[in-house]
């Protein structure tokens, strides 16, 4: 019977040790975790898959979204705290357009295609009418003989005030994509329009690259 429990005790303590390599740190105690540019967007795309356009998000998620997303309207009578998040410039004002550039260089897990991705992405801030796209080239450096297909693609997501309680949720959520077959470049210069009572957004930029054994991306 003692040595059942030791088995059952271990097996326990490899669960609990897996479950904490797959989750997002954010807090610990009173001591504040900085995430990485790849765990805030993991993150923030888990989030947006888990809810509806107009659903309320959780106290947690909802902290989450406040601190890592942009901020697109502020009272500038008020004192202004900047987040820690990388490469994020978090405030926007209504009139004023972000942009933000990249050139990002990534390999295929097998080491059989490498591409460049570089350009950048917009998001111009309105009272109610907002606009965001992308203009942005991915070009295969390595490999090109084996790529199949490169799909260039720019999702923004809105969030505001949903409901009658003041809580927060996603009121806008769309990803423009431009694939194409049979090439070693490609570019996307798209935008679009909305309109919504922001109060945060987060865009990214996705370049997708299918070869002839595989596909990997670069954010």
């Amino acid at each position: 019977m003692k040595r059942n429990r030791v088995v059952i005790l271990v097996v326990l303590l490899v669960l609990v040790m897996s479950l904490q390599a797959y989750a997002v740190p954010i807090e610990k105690g009173d001591t504040e975790i900085k995430l990485s540019k790849e765990q805030i967007e993991l993150k923030i795309e888990e989030i947006n898959s888990t809810y509806e356009i107009g659903e309320a998000f959780s106290e947690n998620d909802a902290a989450f979204i406040e601190k890592y997303a942009i901020k697109a309207e502020v009272d500038t009578s008020e004192s202004i705290t900047y987040n820690t998040a990388p490469e994020v410039t978090d405030l926007i004002l209504p009139g004023e357009v972000e942009t933000t550039y990249f050139d990002e260089t990534d390999t295929s897990s097998d080491g059989k295609v490498e591409a460049n991705c570089e350009g950048s992405v917009f998001f111009e801030c309105g009272v109610i009418n907002h606009r965001f796209g992308a203009d942005f080239t991915t070009t295969i450096t390595d490999g090109a003989n084996y790529v199949e297909k490169i799909t260039n693609q720019v999702t923004c997501t809105a969030y505001g005030v949903v409901g009658s309680d003041g809580l927060i949720g996603k009121i806008y959520d769309r990803t423009l994509s431009s694939p194409q077959e049979g090439v070693s470049a490609w570019s996307i210069d798209e935008s679009e329009r909305f309109t919504g009572a922001v109060i945060y957004y987060y865009e990214s930029a996705k370049a997708i690259i299918v070869y002839d054994t595989g596909s990997f991306s670069i954010n």
